[in-house]
């Protein structure tokens, strides 16, 4: 049984970079869940907030000196320089919040952390997806299938993550 589990875990990895990836993203995906729980502002949510940020920029960095899927960058190189750029703005937003008290600020650095960590979840996914159903890729409109089958999922998430950012802003402006 054990050796079958290592030689799995094997296959979600690929060296140190796949370990590391792994290590960062299961981290993120938890420090995020917990963040989404809890009251904002507290010191809990400050240092799982730089959990997450500690987490994030690892897994960027490692999957963007990833690749082992198709040789050459690719959608998912894409989608962590656009995951960086989010975490860099949810960041900027909180730093000027703590500078100016402003409730916008709360508000964008709220919204672009939500946002994040609907990008890692699509990204979960998307890992799941090329790991678990690989076929997807191969052949005639490989891509084609795979992207449209995570577009459907996006969209679908990005109704709830649309949802609960607007109440969480609500929630920011009001107090």
């Amino acid at each position: 049984m054990f050796e079958s589990a290592q030689s799995y875990f094997a296959t979600w990895t690929d060296g140190w970079v796949g370990e590391s990836h792994l290590i960062a993203g299961v981290s993120a995906l938890i420090s995020g869940a917990l963040i989404l729980l809890i009251r904002k502002g507290t010191p809990p949510h400050v240092l799982l907030g730089y959990g997450y940020l500690a987490s994030m920029i690892a897994l960027n960095a490692t999957a963007l000196i990833k690749y082992d899927l198709t040789g050459s960058p690719n959608l998912f190189h894409a989608a962590a320089i656009v995951s960086g750029l989010t975490l860099m703005a949810a960041y900027a937003s909180a730093i000027v919040f703590r500078l100016t008290a402003r409730p916008g600020a709360a508000a964008m650095h709220g919204i672009f952390m939500i946002w994040s960590y609907f990008g890692l979840v699509a990204a979960f996914v998307a890992e799941i997806v090329t790991r678990q159903f690989p076929f997807m890729l191969h052949g005639d409109g490989g891509w084609w299938r795979f992207t449209s089958a995570l577009a459907l999922f996006m969209a679908a998430t990005a109704l709830v993550t649309h949802r609960y950012a607007k109440a969480e802003v609500a929630r920011t402006l009001s107090h």
